[in-house]
């Protein structure tokens, strides 16, 4: 192939593997301490330094601000274990797998993620007698900001792991009493980014030249909170909206076929979801017992609209004929995850909790027995986190609490049987894995 073409082609891969490489959305493993021991049940527990994602209408009900900073990392492993066929000349695939003894194997997924957040509740006594409050929190992967990686539609690849954890995400949210000690409402928006752009290349002989348009945007995705409190009880609704960002990139070329020959055109289109996440229903009960809580509550998601992170290329040929690359059906269906946690005081000082949630697969059967290979299992979800609390010390500028969390998760044993011996994946494959995540925190009162 002449040196010129391959400087070309070398511009069509760059001009997207510069900008992102692997991502998904975050709603794995909790914000930390508490949202991650009690597997995200926090949305009807006011005492939520997270409550600008947890659940915005706490952050009215509280008297003082408060924050918290997490730091924590952990690491997945999900395995179709069986001997299949890893690549064809129809379907091709083979990155991010590797083949141990003639079967598929993925590197395990290693991650580690950071959280801060904010509420500063106020009065509103001067205009009107109710609470008020702000709150942000910010949460990322170490040492970057995005991270995508768009494969094929037949490569192996977790649908819940791999990336969830590698994207810095924003939210910032405001909430209000309604009725007095009974009724808060709150709202906010969930910051992401897309991107879309265009790139003109000419390598010719006599003047190669090339030219690039960029832009990067800001969306948003809505939160709403209602949190209700009686007695010794609460109870919460969240609702927050799909985000499906994506990333959209035209390129247009000339190469010359061979020296003195005619020119080749060349138009491009890349275009790749950036990560998906679905609208989300938040349901929860908590219930004080003197020094022991329990919650319990669901969490609705509709994953009937997915679209995965494939890359799909779209070209012109001559003529206005256009080709792209293949991709495939893939049936989703909602989920409905319920879950249970309790906290309780072993001590004045000294906090523990637990928490279990039961995760149903979106994916169907009929998606996993095609020629996608998406790999998803019921999943089990413990968690447990244990905090003590400092006090008000004289060495202390305000009182103080340090934590330790963690969560482990264990997939269902899966059957996948494909449906043509000619697929990736077959004649099919057992779906396993675990993954687990563990850090400390640090929060405080103001």
């Amino acid at each position: 192939m002449p040196n010129k073409q391959l400087i070309f082609l070398k511009i069509l891969l760059l001009s997207f593997v510069a900008r992102f490489a692997r991502g998904t959305p975050e709603r794995n493993f909790g914000m930390g301490g508490m949202s991650t021991g009690r597997v995200g049940a926090m949305t009807a527990d006011p005492h939520n330094p997270f409550a600008a994602d947890n659940n915005p209408a706490l952050m009215a009900v509280g008297e003082k601000p408060q924050f918290a900073f997490s730091f924590g990392g952990g690491s997945a492993t999900v395995e179709p274990s069986g001997a299949v066929l890893l690549d064809s000349p129809t379907f091709r695939t083979g990155a991010g797998t590797r083949e141990v003894q003639g079967q598929a194997s993925l590197e395990p997924m290693g991650f580690s993620r950071w959280s801060l957040g904010m509420v500063f509740p106020f009065s509103l006594s001067r205009y009107i007698n109710r609470q008020a409050g702000l709150g942000v929190t910010v949460s990322g992967p170490v040492g970057k900001i995005r991270q995508l990686q768009s494969l094929t539609p037949y490569a192996f690849q977790s649908l819940h792991y791999g990336a969830p954890n590698d994207q810095l995400k924003a939210v910032v949210s405001a909430g209000a009493e309604i009725i007095p000690n009974a009724l808060y409402f709150g709202a906010g928006l969930s910051f992401y980014i897309s991107a879309a752009g265009a790139i003109d290349a000419v390598l010719l002989a006599d003047n190669p030249t090339g030219r690039m348009d960029m832009t990067v945007s800001l969306n948003s995705s809505a939160i709403l909170g209602l949190y209700s409190r009686w007695e010794a009880a609460g109870a919460s609704l969240v609702y927050r909206q799909a985000a499906n960002p994506k990333f959209v990139e035209r390129i247009t070329g000339r190469v010359e076929v061979a020296e003195g020959a005619r020119t080749l055109d060349l138009p491009f289109q890349l275009q790749t979801s950036l990560f998906y996440e679905p609208h989300r229903f938040e349901l929860d009960y908590q219930q004080r017992l003197g020094s022991f809580h329990f919650s319990v509550g669901a969490v609705w998601e509709l994953w009937s609209a997915f679209e995965p992170s494939f890359f799909l290329v779209t070209a012109e040929k001559r003529g206005g004929t256009r080709v792209a690359t293949q991709t495939t059906e893939l049936p989703f269906r909602d989920t409905l995850s319920p879950r249970a946690s309790a906290t309780v005081s072993l001590t004045r000082s000294l906090e523990a909790g637990i928490g279990y949630q039961f995760r149903p697969s979106p994916l169907t059967d009929a998606a996993a027995s095609g020629s996608a290979n998406l790999l998803d299992s019921s999943t089990h979800v413990l968690g447990a986190a244990v905090e003590y609390d400092l006090g008000d010390r004289a060495w202390l500028p305000f009182p103080l609490r340090l934590g330790i969390f963690g969560q482990f998760h264990l997939l269902n044993k899966r059957e996948v049987k494909k449906n043509q011996a000619r697929y990736i994946g077959a004649p099919g494959y057992t779906l396993g894995g675990q993954a687990y995540f563990v850090g400390a925190q640090l929060e405080g009162t103001f």
